[in-house]
């Protein structure tokens, strides 16, 4: 068996990611126990999977196990027990000394097609976590790198039956996205051609049974199956986001 050990961690982001490492390999790994809800892991999986497929900048995850028998060195106690409960399947990324983000300066140096794919893309996921303070994302040899879909609301609107595009919090998230834009339906369709090409089944089936079971696989296959036909919904999004008002803190 493999030896695993926690070598670091990190006070920061919603998952407390930990520095794993299993014989030579080392990896950066989000605690499922400090994840952001029953669709977290899928999301993470699945953003990241889908958009590598389509020619996007993300990150090639990992399921990566923590054994019973996993060793610490000096960790902080609450990490000791967030690891503990999240002994099992959880989702890592290999480990990259020293990452950048991405901030508000930088984006103006960023191809301006690439930032509308990140921008539908982050409708697609019902993505609602990027903002001017938290772009989300890295800078990884140079290039401009998506990361965190651990909150986007796809397969909880999937999963029961929600329609968020009706609801206005949700509109104002996207349209209070930085990377907002209005797009041309030809552009839209250029990007919708590329998801469609992409084998969405398969990334589904690729999710641990310690994560998902057949019952619940099988709805989520079908209404992403749903989702494709209706174009994801993006231009139904779009149309809707040209109408709204963001609103003032006050």
């Amino acid at each position: 068996m493999k030896s695993v050990q926690i070598v670091s961690y990190f006070l920061q982001g919603n998952s407390f990611p930990v520095v794993l490492k299993r014989d030579e390999e080392t990896f950066l790994v989000k605690l499922r126990e400090r994840m952001s809800g029953e669709f977290s892991l899928i999301s993470e999986w699945f953003g990241n999977t889908l958009g590598n497929r389509i020619g996007l900048n993300t990150r090639t995850p990992f399921w990566i196990t923590i054994p019973e028998s996993v060793e610490f060195n000096d960790i902080y106690i609450e990490v000791r027990e967030l690891v503990a409960k999240s002994v099992g399947v959880n989702i890592g990324y290999k480990y990259i000394n020293q990452i950048q983000e991405v901030g508000m300066k930088e984006l103006n140096s960023i191809d301006e097609d690439a930032l509308t794919d990140i921008f539908l893309f982050d409708i697609l996921m019902m993505n609602i976590d990027r903002t001017t303070t938290n772009l989300n994302l890295l800078n990884i040899s140079g290039k401009p790198t998506i990361s965190d879909f651990d909150s986007s609301l796809l397969f909880n609107e999937i999963a029961y039956g929600r329609d968020l595009l009706a609801d206005n919090r949700i509109l104002q998230c996207f349209r209070a996205n930085p990377l907002y834009r209005n797009v041309e339906n030809d552009r839209t369709d250029q990007f919708l051609e590329k998801v469609n090409h992409a084998s969405i089944d398969s990334i589904i089936d690729e999710i641990p049974s310690e994560i998902i079971d057949d019952a619940r696989r099988e709805v989520l296959k079908k209404g992403i199956q749903e989702r494709s036909k209706n174009g994801w919904r993006i231009k139904e999004a779009l149309e809707k986001l040209e109408c709204v008002i963001l609103e003032t803190e006050e």
